[in-house]
């Protein structure tokens, strides 16, 4: 019996991510991530049940990228209208930092099937929902307001040139805020 090893599963993510942003999830195939990292494709069934579950691990792979760079940034002690505005500069940061970790989640998260709760989301909606109770943020679902930071943040951050930030963070505080 074939034992993992975890250079070889990270590989594998690696290889997924690189065909998502090429080709879009839909289109991945474990024979492809297969050829991509140069192993058999029985060898991705170690691994992974099938295809869904290599995806959604993919996805909880970059979910844990965003939170490390949230857990090793973020001041949770600042006032909320302060962690509101670091919120939207950090997710900026980030999607800077790791170009193209925002589109594979997205892609994912757009895939019939996949969980509807998202850690990426789960970090930031209850800090949204403090928003909208104190009045700061407008009176609407949570989710809206991550939809438009996260989809503002992952189409600047894709840009050549890319604007300066602080016009756009200002776009999308014009857009949540009450």
């Amino acid at each position: 019996m074939k034992t993992k090893d975890d250079d070889k599963y990270a590989r594998i993510i690696d290889a997924t991510t690189a065909l998502i942003l090429a080709q879009g999830a839909a289109a991945v195939s474990t024979t492809q991530v297969a050829k991509k990292v140069g192993i058999a494709q029985s060898n991705i069934y170690l691994y992974f049940e099938n295809k869904d579950d290599l995806l959604l691990q993919t996805l909880t792979t970059q979910q844990a990228r965003v939170q490390a760079y949230f857990d090793g940034h973020f001041d949770s002690l600042a006032p909320l209208v302060a962690q509101l505005h670091q919120y939207i500069d950090l997710l900026a940061g980030f999607a800077v930092a790791e170009p193209g970790a925002l589109t594979v989640i997205d892609q994912i998260k757009q895939l019939p099937g996949t969980p509807a709760e998202h850690p990426e989301a789960l970090f930031a909606a209850p800090l949204v929902t403090a928003g909208i109770k104190a009045g700061l943020l407008r009176d609407l679902p949570p989710e809206l307001h991550l939809t438009v930071i996260f989809n503002v943040i992952r189409h600047w951050a894709q840009l050549k040139p890319r604007p300066e930030f602080a016009q756009v963070h200002a776009m999308i505080w014009a857009a949540v805020a009450k």
